[in-house]
Formats: structure tokens, C-alpha cells, sequence
């Protein structure tokens, strides 16, 4: 962990942390080269093509506030308000499921935000030029979280155009997030797309 400090100078003073880092474990290329070994042997066994990185997939979701909101400012010593202006959004935040090919191509991202399913800021969004034309999607869940309904939706509208698009089958890595790996969940995708799944 770092911080920076802005010495007492020239009528400022303030030190703050700015970086929170984790520490990078020291066997760190063997679990690499082990994971990367896993990935191949899995998609030999299931007759995956690896030629080309088009055929691994990596999603995830990741949260997002629509306004960063700060608590810290910098000012001159001895000024007691300082005024800001918000729009009020700094505290309403997002989950968004982003995927990337091992090529880097980015698949078209689904927004997940705060709110009833089916009502009225879902159907309003729904009729933005991006989402009507499908490059991108968004749905509304109550705690904006990946539900087993919203992946599902994910797989259907995004990943098996992807996958049909090439003609290919392709290896999905994802984390054991409930949404993704529930019973009835792992079942859907069986039974109706013949996935493979390995959730070790």
C-alpha cells in the first residue's frame, strides 16, 4: 500500500491514500503455466480448436458507480466550505458483464441496474437506439446482481451468437458466482445447448 502526501506548501496540506494493492504470491508463474496447461488439456478433451484464441471466452461482472463520488478535496488552509455540485447519483451503482476473446474482441456488454424487472425504467432503456439494435443489453434486477434469469440471458443473447457466428464450439471461463453455476442453471445449459460444464 502507497500513498501520496502533498507537503505543507504554498498554502496546501493533504495526504491521502491512493492505491490499495494486493501482493502478487511468489509461485505466481507456476499457477500460470498450470492454469494455461488446464485451459488446453480442456479443450483438446472436448475437440475445441486453440489455433486461434477466437475460441476462449473470458467474462465477468463488475460493479460500477455512475458517478465517482469523493469525500476529499484539495483547498487552500484555512477555507472552511467548499461547495460541489452532484448529480445526485454518486451513491446508485451498476453491475455490467464484460467479456473478452483471447484475440481481445469484446463481446457487446449487458447493464444490470437497480430496479424492479419488466417496469419502467427497464422498458424506457430498452428503447435506446444501442439497446433496440442489440449492441448492448440491459436489464434490472432488485440489488443490480447476475441472477440465474440474467446469465441465462447472457448465454442466449450474447454468447451463442458469438459462438454460432464462428462456427465453433468455444471454452467459457467464468467464476463459481450463484448466478452462473446454480442446479437449475447448469441444467438449462445442458439441456438445451449441450454445454460441458467444469466448475472445479
Amino acid at each position: 500500500m502507497w500513498c501520496y502526501r502533498l507537503i505543507k506548501k504554498d498554502g496546501f496540506s493533504i495526504s491521502r491514500v491512493s492505491h490499495i494493492g494486493q501482493y502478487i504470491p511468489e509461485d505466481m508463474n507456476t499457477l500460470k503455466d498450470s492454469f494455461v496447461k488446464e485451459i488446453l488439456l480442456k479443450m483438446k478433451k472436448m475437440n475445441i480448436p486453440f489455433d486461434d484464441d477466437y475460441t476462449i471466452i473470458n467474462m465477468d461482472e463488475n460493479l460500477c458507480y455512475l458517478e465517482m463520488g469523493f469525500d476529499t478535496i484539495l483547498e487552500f488552509t484555512g477555507k472552511k466550505n467548499e461547495d460541489i455540485l452532484s448529480s445526485g447519483l454518486n451513491r446508485y451503482r451498476v453491475s455490467v458483464i464484460l467479456s473478452v476473446v483471447g484475440n481481445g474482441f469484446k463481446l457487446r456488454p449487458l447493464l444490470i441496474l437497480k430496479g424492479e424487472p419488466g417496469k419502467t425504467i427497464e422498458k424506457e432503456l430498452r428503447g435506446l437506439p444501442d439497446v433496440r439494435d442489440k449492441n448492448m443489453f440491459i436489464y434490472c434486477q432488485g440489488d443490480c446482481w447476475c441472477t440465474s434469469y440474467i446469465f441465462k440471458e447472457w448465454i442466449k443473447e450474447i454468447f451463442i451468437p458469438y459462438e454460432k457466428e464462428y462456427g465453433d464450439k468455444c471454452l467459457l471461463i467464468l467464476d463459481k458466482a450463484s448466478g452462473h453455476i446454480s442446479k437449475e442453471s447448469l441444467y438449462f445449459y445442458e439441456k438445451k445447448y449441450k454445454f460441458c460444464f467444469n466448475t472445479s
